[in-house]
């Protein structure tokens, strides 16, 4: 079936079942038995009812406006007969605004039968397509072609024809996505991944009742929607890029995954939306809004351990972005001592608690939950950071995640490491190589993690995280976040007390936390100082 818009030029529903109804007074002869059976195998008119083609626009929305169901040429339906075969249409032949289809059918049926859409070479199996292709913004007239499906009751007889309302069986999405970032509008969209729990796509039969619950073969818990370079604008605009998604009946969370392009630097990426678990009902289409690029231009700031302020604070560009030796302070950028920049010098309290930049930072065990509970790194997550385009972001579980599925305490800071994990140092955990999955986490696992800017790529530099991030040169192994903890015993490294902290260098397999001797880094070094979740 092709789906068209109306009024605003909206498909976009919550919860509306739309249904496809149109009607004609005309049959053929033919002769019936006792229990209204037609008893000739002759070719029989099956028509949609005339009083619903002009309120099958079934779909109401918060919006105000509805839709148009409406056949496409060479649609063809499957008609039940006498023996429990469903038999296969001619091409209908439609009214002018093709909402009325009639359909010849040869064969011999009861008085009341069911109708079937596929849209298909089978009567009853429906393909949802796992790639699908839309034409334009805002048209859903790829629908048919790869898995809108419908099931409905006719009544007649061969004499007066047949009569039918048709049910649509498959979900549907209407993706709406926008960007208040002037980064982010810079490109289009190319093609949007729907990534469900189970699945959504695949070869499903097809009854009165709807769609099997599972497919029997193919099945998919993903799809893919090519789309003809779609641009963002920064408020919701169907008419500019609104993308729909055939998919299977389904409870299930979502991540839409949104590939975008950016022609003039020949650079792209993708940003994923997590929807959590609800309910996709057949006949029903869901409007999801999604607002694309998260700016973390706070979050890459560096600061010295538990400084006041940032690193450049008070300082103009461009920048020296020489890196700490972590024996001398040869940047004359740098603050020089506690007396002459006392804001921007790290806390030198022994042994030391943060209570500035990085009092709400993770403590040094904490750090090791965080590493140790399977964290991801997503390498094409793209992001801004005072104005400029990366790539890249690591992903923790929360910590109530932690609390809830592993046993980390809720109210109170913890001083074990994780069970199955070991190790101290001068009484501070000290750990590495843990282990990192690479991309994104389950649907229904995504609302549990967060995500910290971790740079792999920028525009000047692909796959680089030595120098992707614009303070990369200066932050200890490119992407480094502070903890709130310093070493217990309060022992000096190069001059300096040290600290904890969590380190990454992106697309690699393996993290690392220290608080003790165990690659340990003085506080005069710069990293970040990001509160985790």
């Amino acid at each position: 079936m092709k789906v068209k818009t109306i009024l605003s030029m909206m498909l976009c529903a919550c919860t509306a079942l739309y249904t496809v109804g149109c009607s004609s007074d005309e049959g053929m002869d033919g002769k019936e038995d006792g229990n209204g059976r037609s008893t000739t195998g002759q070719v029989v008119t099956f028509t949609n009812k005339a009083e619903t083609a002009t309120t099958r626009t079934g779909i109401s929305y918060t919006k105000g406006n509805a839709a148009d169901v409406l056949w496409s040429a060479g649609d063809k339906i499957w008609v039940e007969d006498n023996t429990n075969n469903f038999v296969q249409s001619l091409a209908g032949v439609f009214s002018a605004d093709m909402k009325v289809g009639k359909f010849s059918v040869t064969g011999t049926f009861p008085a009341t039968t069911q109708v079937h859409y596929t849209g298909g070479a089978s009567g009853t199996t429906v393909t949802i397509a796992n790639n699908q292709t839309q034409a334009a913004a805002n048209d859903f007239a790829h629908a048919g072609a790869v898995g809108d499906c419908a099931v409905g009751t006719a009544s007649g007889s061969a004499t007066a024809g047949y009569q039918f309302t048709l049910n649509h069986k498959a979900a549907y999405l209407c993706l709406l996505p926008r960007s208040e970032n002037s980064l982010i509008r810079d490109f289009v969209i190319q093609d949007v991944t729907v990534i469900a729990d189970n699945d959504i796509a695949g070869d499903f039969s097809l009854s009165a009742s709807g769609l099997s619950a599972t497919p029997s073969a193919n099945g998919s818990k993903s799809i893919k929607v090519i789309v003809p370079n779609l641009p963002l604008t920064n408020a919701t605009s169907p008419a500019t890029n609104a993308i729909y998604v055939v998919m299977a009946p389904q409870t299930t969370a979502l991540n839409i995954v949104y590939h975008l392009y950016n022609p003039a630097l020949n650079f792209s990426g993708t940003i994923t939306k997590n929807i959590p678990v609800q309910a996709y009902a057949p006949g029903t289409i869901r409007d999801i809004t999604s607002k694309l690029g998260n700016d973390y231009t706070e979050e890459q700031k560096p600061y010295l351990w538990d400084a006041k302020k940032w690193l450049f604070d008070g300082k103009t560009e461009p920048y020296n972005m020489s890196p700490f030796s972590g024996l001398a302070l040869s940047n004359p950028m740098w603050p020089q001592s506690k007396v002459t920049d006392p804001d921007r010098w790290y806390n030198d309290e022994l042994p030391g608690v943060a209570k500035n930049s990085c009092k709400d930072c993770p403590n040094g065990y904490q750090m090791v939950w965080y590493a140790t509970h399977y964290p991801y790194f997503d390498a094409e997550e793209l992001w801004t950071a005072e104005g400029q385009l990366y790539k890249g972001v690591l992903r923790f579980r929360k910590w109530n995640t932690l609390v809830a599925d592993f046993g980390a305490s809720e109210t109170s800071l913890p001083t074990v490491w994780p069970a199955g994990t070991s190790g101290t140092n001068n009484g501070g955990p000290n750990g590495s190589n843990f282990n990192i999955g690479m991309g994104i986490p389950a649907p229904s696992d995504m609302t549990k993690y967060f995500a910290l800017p971790a740079a792999l790529s920028s525009v000047a530099h692909q796959n680089d995280f030595y120098h992707a991030g614009k303070y990369a040169t200066l932050v200890d192994n490119s992407n480094s976040y502070w903890g709130s903890s310093a070493r217990p015993d309060g022992q000096f490294w190069a001059g300096h007390p040290s600290a904890s902290y969590l380190g990454y260098r992106p697309g690699q397999n393996y993290l690392w936390v220290s608080t003790g001797n165990y690659i340990q880094r003085n506080r005069l070094y710069a990293m970040f100082a990001i509160k985790f979740q």
